[in-house]
């Protein structure tokens, strides 16, 4: 596909953001209904119809596209293959990125949204609410951020992101949640080189590492899925960060084990990279 029509893709992307993030603010405000997921993680109707605008908005504007979507079933073929695995175009899609974090109030929450060509990430977004900000990237063209509320349609404005160019005194993210025994001994195996650890959740993580307000991030546990990852991993790269597996291999999109079973690494460069305790 080329430039321009790329360009049209990431258009709708950024406009279906939008509008589940307006969405999402006012359940946020007004109230909202949530419940648990067979998988005993939680759900809200914000989710649900945050999903629904996207999915609605991009299947429109965008053609024949398959879909991952962590708030929508499978589709399967005959054979019981998800479709998408016979797709040349993909969107994945988490509608609310840190659903915990939005049912407790902490506002780190996002609408993350990619698309991928033949399992390479191609566009970005995540927007995230409740601080307006809006980040994006295509493939080849660098990632930028925005203020919601100034996007009439340009592409390509605001402020462009670069990762920070430390190798030491690092900022280390983690989520809120973590409680992971190799994560705590490689922070331990590293303290002369981190300056602080910050508990951040959702993909906002790699937001904050492509625009250099932070530097490194480590998942060693395997229960997030590329909807969590998908869109931040380009906003990154495209910053010129590094993403990987938590072993340093690379990352395909829409595999069929969508788990990262080996985790996740986020670098703002390879010189960051933590040393593991042996």
């Amino acid at each position: 596909m080329n430039d321009c029509y790329v360009d049209g893709i990431l258009t709708q992307m950024i406009i279906a953001s939008l509008s589940a993030g307006k969405v999402i603010l006012e359940h946020y405000a007004k109230g909202f209904d949530s419940w648990s997921k067979e998988d005993s993680t939680p759900v809200t109707n914000a989710d649900l119809e945050a999903a629904d605008i996207i999915i609605r908005t991009l299947s429109k504007n965008c053609g024949d596209c398959a879909f991952l979507c962590e708030e929508t079933a499978e589709a399967l073929d005959d054979s019981g293959v998800p479709v998408r695995m016979s797709a040349s175009r993909i969107f994945i899609i988490d509608p609310l990125d840190g659903t915990r974090s939005f049912i407790n109030g902490t506002g780190q929450f996002a609408v993350s949204v990619s698309y991928v060509e033949s399992h390479v990430a191609k566009a970005a977004v995540i927007y995230a609410p409740v601080c307006d900000k809006l980040y994006y990237a295509e493939h080849g063209k660098g990632a930028w951020r925005i203020s919601g509320k100034n996007f009439v349609g340009e592409l390509f404005c605001g402020d462009k992101l670069h990762v920070s160019d430390r190798e030491n005194d690092l900022i280390l993210l983690v989520g809120n949640t973590d409680n992971d025994p190799i994560l705590r001994k490689v922070i331990e195996h590293n303290s002369h080189r981190i300056s602080k650890v910050i508990p951040v959740s959702s993909c906002i993580k790699g937001c904050m590492i492509a625009e250099g307000s932070a530097d490194v991030h480590y998942k060693f546990a395997s229960y997030t899925k590329e909807w969590d990852t998908s869109a931040e991993e380009l906003i990154c790269r495209e910053a010129g960060g590094i993403v990987t597996d938590a072993n340093g291999a690379p990352l395909i999109s829409n595999r069929p084990e969508i788990a990262n079973l080996k985790g996740i690494r986020l670098l703002n460069r390879e010189a960051s990279a933590l040393e593991m305790p042996i």
